[in-house]
């Protein structure tokens, strides 16, 4: 009943949700971030900022008080999931959502590996025969909140073919995402 998360979209979907059905979910950020972290705490969510030196040792005290059940890992530094393994009990579990499906440094301290999809979970498990460790993985596509998407009405859909020329007999098709500075 208690999740650690760090901020990505996904991230964000995950702890608010969690914090949605009364689970005690907060945030470790090991880097800046923008309007995520101001959209969380609006929300009531505690961030924990580890990237600033002077607090550092009193977000490890803290979290060590607060003893999270489950961590929930996106890419981060492996230096801070060896931390997190040092400082906590040993019944916390640790998993991670794994987007490009390459196991990581810390994957033998994992209890589950999440893959978007079926496609990711069989190049993780490929590319984890080349290691030593075998973890548990499954697949568990990222969440959504529904509420951010709506149909387009007719006219708007219009204005959008006419605004980039494309013709009202092509099929139109897109990828969400988001920028990404790696």
């Amino acid at each position: 009943d208690k999740a650690i998360e760090n901020p990505i979209r996904t991230m964000q979907n995950y702890t608010l949700g969690f914090h949605n059905l009364g689970i005690d979910a907060r945030i470790l950020l090991t880097n800046l971030s923008g309007f995520r972290k101001e959209e969380l705490e609006k929300n009531g969510i505690k961030i924990y900022e580890y990237f600033n030196e002077s607090e550092k040792r009193n977000i490890v005290k803290e979290i060590v008080k607060w003893s999270p059940d489950i961590v929930h890992i996106h890419p981060c530094e492996s230096e801070i999931i060896y931390k997190l393994k040092e400082i906590l009990p040993q019944k916390t579990i640790y998993i991670e959502t794994n987007v490009f499906s390459i196991p990581q440094k810390y994957a033998g301290l994992l209890d589950a590996s999440f893959q978007l999809s079926e496609w990711c979970l069989w190049n993780y498990q490929s590319r984890e025969q080349l290691t030593k460790n075998k973890t548990l993985s499954l697949v568990m596509p990222n969440s959504v909140s529904c509420e951010n998407f709506e149909k387009q009405s007719s006219e708007d859909n219009f204005n959008f073919r006419k605004q980039y020329k494309i013709p009202s007999d092509a099929i139109v098709f897109g990828r969400i995402g988001q920028p990404h500075k790696h």
